[in-house]
C-alpha cells in the first residue's frame, strides 16, 4: 500500500507532517483491513475516519491559508474539495448500495496523498515559513489560541 509514512514527504513543517503521519495509519489501516476482508462495518467505519482525518487536515491548511493570505489558496482549496467528494461518493457508495472498495481504489488515495503533500502542501509549507512573505511560521495550536471565535466560524 502506498499510504505508509516515508519521511522523505516531510514538508518541515511539524503540524503538517504530524496531520500526514495521521492519515498515512488511517490508510494503512483501511488497506489492513480490506486486506484481510474485515466486515463492512469495519470498512465503512474506517473509510469514514478516513474522511473526517482528510477533512481535519484540509481545515487546518485553510485556516492557516486564510490568515496569511496566501497567493495560491485557490487551487489548493479545488484539491482539498475534490478530495474530499471523491472520499464522500465512496464512502456512501460503500454504505448504501454496498460497492466494494478496490485495491486500485486505495493505491490511487496513496497516490493522490504523496502527490498532494509533495506539489500543494510544500508549497504552503514553503509560504508558512519563508521571511519573504514576512509571515513567521505560525502553529496551528497558536493559531487556533490567537483566533478564538474567528477559527470556529471558519471551521
Amino acid at each position: 500500500m502506498s499510504g505508509t509514512w516515508d519521511e522523505t514527504w516531510s514538508v518541515g513543517v511539524p503540524e503538517l507532517d504530524a496531520d500526514h503521519r495521521r492519515i498515512c495509519v488511517v490508510l494503512d489501516t483501511l488497506s489492513a483491513k480490506y486486506l484481510a476482508n474485515a466486515d463492512d462495518i469495519s470498512i465503512v467505519d474506517t473509510l469514514a475516519e478516513l474522511t473526517e482525518v482528510i477533512g481535519e487536515h484540509f481545515s487546518h491548511e485553510e485556516q492557516v491559508m486564510y490568515r496569511m493570505g496566501f497567493s495560491d489558496a485557490d487551487q489548493h482549496f479545488k484539491n482539498h474539495f475534490e478530495a474530499l467528494r471523491v472520499l464522500s461518493l465512496m464512502l456512501f457508495n460503500y454504505e448504501k448500495n454496498n460497492h466494494a472498495i478496490t485495491k486500485d481504489a486505495l493505491e490511487l488515495m496513496g497516490i493522490w496523498m504523496q502527490e498532494h503533500i509533495k506539489y500543494f502542501d510544500a508549497h504552503l509549507a514553503r509560504a508558512m515559513t519563508s521571511s519573504f512573505h514576512g509571515h513567521r511560521h505560525i502553529p496551528f495550536e497558536e493559531f487556533r489560541a490567537s483566533n478564538g471565535d474567528q477559527f470556529r466560524a471558519l471551521a
